[in-house]
């Protein structure tokens, strides 16, 4: 173990400077508080469990991700939530995506287990608070005052923590701040070190 050292992935440039205006250029009926739910459409990514938890709640649900062969689930997904709930397809990754996120009011993906998801460490780069699964293999603490670990199938904890959220999110600058050390610039001066010990 001694021998072992851990550095995590990257987070893209575009993440920590990201603002709404790409976004909201594209799709200026979404000019209202949202919560943005990214990644492939599916059952393991629970989109229908937090449609279904934040049903009632004065607030847009937006999904993007690839569609694949679930259209049916993605279906279910807009007919539980009615004209609140937004499919906007497949974004490729880079600015777009990136302005989404600065775009939300905060973003939700309540998974029914994840590896290592990435989406919420962007998420916080863009300096939204996230909603998360509490089954990942994350191997440090996130503060809990910009995220919520939940059970998937825990509707009543996904509404709870969205609604906290709403009503007190965290202050400009701290999600960014939990992870300004996973920039790419900061991950090639750990490797580059871990190099010129070796």
């Amino acid at each position: 173990a001694s021998k072992i050292s851990i550095v995590h992935n990257g987070i893209g440039d575009e993440f920590f400077r990201a603002t709404p205006e790409a976004f909201f250029e594209r799709w200026p009926q979404l000019r209202r508080p949202f919560v943005l739910h990214t990644g492939q459409i599916g059952e393991v990514k629970n989109q229908l469990g937090l449609v279904r938890s934040l049903k009632g709640l004065d607030i847009d649900i937006v999904l993007i991700g690839q569609l694949g062969g679930e259209q049916k689930y993605l279906d279910a997904c807009l007919a539980e939530g009615g004209p609140r709930v937004h499919y906007l397809g497949e974004l490729p990754h880079g600015e777009l995506i990136a302005s989404a996120y600065a775009a939300c009011t905060l973003v939700a993906i309540p998974s029914r287990y994840e590896g290592m998801p990435n989406s919420i460490l962007e998420a916080l780069a863009s300096d939204r608070a996230a909603v998360l699964t509490d089954t990942h293999t994350m191997d440090f603490e996130l503060p809990t005052e910009v995220t919520a670990q939940v059970a998937s199938s825990d509707d009543a904890a996904i509404r709870a923590a969205v609604e906290r959220f709403l009503a007190h999110p965290p202050a400009p600058g701290r999600a960014r701040g939990v992870v300004a050390e996973m920039s790419w610039g900061v991950v090639a001066e750990k490797l580059e070190g871990i190099y010129r010990q070796l």
